[in-house]
């Protein structure tokens, strides 16, 4: 399997004292997003799912990123992908994580316990 980990695009400024994750992203970062999934069709890459967290500038980018592929994969929400706000111990980091690798079997573990009524998740680091 190959995961490939997105950062959404960039979203608006949070209002004072607003939710962060109701922020959505910018009539700019769509456009750019919009060319970066039309690069990575492009280029070939293929993906079998498309999760997201519920965040709205996370769910908007995954939607950007399907529908260059026209909406095959849809976007699937997975709420282990916003525990970052919750417990930190056990974020996985995707999202606004900017350091993603030091968080891969956090990650795994997250995907795992969402997934595992539907199939087995294996990854291999490194690869």
């Amino acid at each position: 399997m190959m995961l490939y980990i997105l950062r959404h695009a960039t979203a608006e400024e949070a209002a004072s004292g607003g939710d962060d994750g109701a922020r959505k992203l910018t009539e700019r970062s769509k456009e750019k997003m919009r060319g970066a999934a039309a690069g990575m069709r492009a280029m070939g890459l293929k993906f079998e799912t498309i999760l997201t967290s519920p965040l709205a500038r996370a769910t908007e980018t995954a939607e950007l990123v399907a529908s260059a592929y026209d909406n095959s994969p849809p976007p699937q929400v997975l709420p282990a992908l916003a525990k970052q706000h919750l417990d930190l111990q056990r974020a996985p980091g995707v999202g606004a994580d900017q350091n993603l690798g030091s968080r891969g079997d956090n990650m795994k573990n997250c995907l795992a316990e969402e997934r595992r009524d539907r199939h087995a998740l294996s990854f291999r680091l490194g690869q």
